[in-house]
């Protein structure tokens, strides 16, 4: 398998489009050194629904494109 290269919205769109319900405001995509760290998923107080939260997008990746390491 090889490296793959993404943007982070892409990416958050991806998860969107897997995840009935889910919008890219309702998650955000951590990078460090633009490569992928994490994906958080913002859910509701009862862990079954998702919801917006804006305090965690804002720390989102900041990098125009991600490197997604291949599993090794």
């Amino acid at each position: 398998a090889e490296d793959m290269t993404i943007t982070p919205l892409a990416l958050e769109r991806a998860f969107a489009e897997a995840n009935p319900g889910l919008r890219t405001d309702m998650m955000s995509v951590a990078c460090r050194r633009g490569v992928l760290q994490e994906v958080r998923i913002c859910l509701d107080r009862t862990l079954t629904g998702f919801r917006t939260c804006p305090q965690v997008d804002d720390l989102g990746c900041r990098s125009a494109e991600i490197s997604i390491p291949a599993p090794r």
